[in-house]
Parts: structure tokens; sequence; C-alpha cells
């Protein structure tokens, strides 16, 4: 395989979960939204998702943490594989996650509390979240759901990805 077909591939990798835009998003285009209980920043990528609402809210012990519920483990070095491309225990027609689709991912209906749920609205202990943080999380899953944010390569910046690769 030549270089020119190998860069292709890695482009188009690379760019696939940057396709989704805010127009694609409609209502629900939120780039990014600050948690009024900490000041912090929540971005659509699954660290930030991560870092301000599975691990302080739902990977507690006797939650999504080591209890499991539903089978359904959000600590930070599983929550990825637990949630993407991986179906419900309690809506087995539907993925936690389903990658650019929000409205078909069972995680969104579960914070949205939509016609189809089973079980009880997430997440238990707080209440419901404001529809800004849930938006931000369906930006995330239009987007593809990615285990790492984009990566955006320019042209200035190109030759030093393919230096990576060598």
């Amino acid at each position: 395989m030549n270089l020119a077909t190998i860069a292709g591939l890695v482009t188009s990798v690379c760019l696939i979960p940057l396709a989704a835009t805010a127009a694609d998003l409609g209502e629900h285009a939120q780039e990014e939204v600050v948690l009024p209980a900490s000041g912090g920043v929540m971005t659509p990528d699954l660290p930030s998702i991560q870092t301000n609402l599975f691990t302080p809210g739902c990977a507690l012990s006797f939650c999504h943490g080591a209890a499991m519920s539903a089978n359904l483990d959000l600590r930070e070095d599983a929550s990825y594989t637990s949630l993407v491309d991986i179906r419900s225990v309690e809506h087995p027609t539907w993925d936690r996650v389903e990658p650019f689709n929000p409205n078909e991912s069972f995680l969104i209906c579960k914070l949205e509390a939509c016609p189809e749920l089973v079980g009880q609205q997430m997440p238990l202990i707080g209440g419901p979240l404001d529809q800004s943080v849930i938006d931000v999380i369906r930006a995330w899953v239009a987007k593809g759901a990615p285990e790492s944010p984009g990566v955006a390569v320019d042209a200035n910046t190109w030759g030093q990805v393919k230096a990576i690769y060598r």
C-alpha cells in the first residue's frame, strides 16, 4: 500500500466523526454547556462527558460503577465499551449509543424520558438533567460517538500526522 492510499484512509477515518454539523443537529445543536453546580464546561466529547457527568454522577459504586446497574459500567475505563454499539439490557432492540443517531440511542431516551422508555428516567439521583446537558451528549452521539475527540488535520500539520505512522 502506498503513502497516498494510507493518507486517504487515515483522512477518511479521522474526519468521519467530524461530519455532523450544527445544521444536522437542528434544535439540539450544542457545542458546550457551563454546568451550574461546578461551573465547569462540558463539551461534546467522551472525555469531557466522562469527567463532568459520568464519573461524578453516574459511576457511583451503587449505580453504574461497581454495581453495574443494568449491566452498564460508566466508570472511566469502561464507559465507551459499555455504551457504544452495545444493546440495551432494558430495551434489547436499541443500542445504548447508536453512533450518528441520537434519536435511536437508548442513553438519550433514558435521559429525556422518551415514549419508548423502559424503566425509569435517568439520573435517579438529582432528577432529570437540564436539556442543555443532554444536548451536548446528543451532539457527541451525532458526531459518531468517538472514544476520543476528533483530530482536525490541515495542510500545515499533515506532515506531523504522517510522521506518526512511519
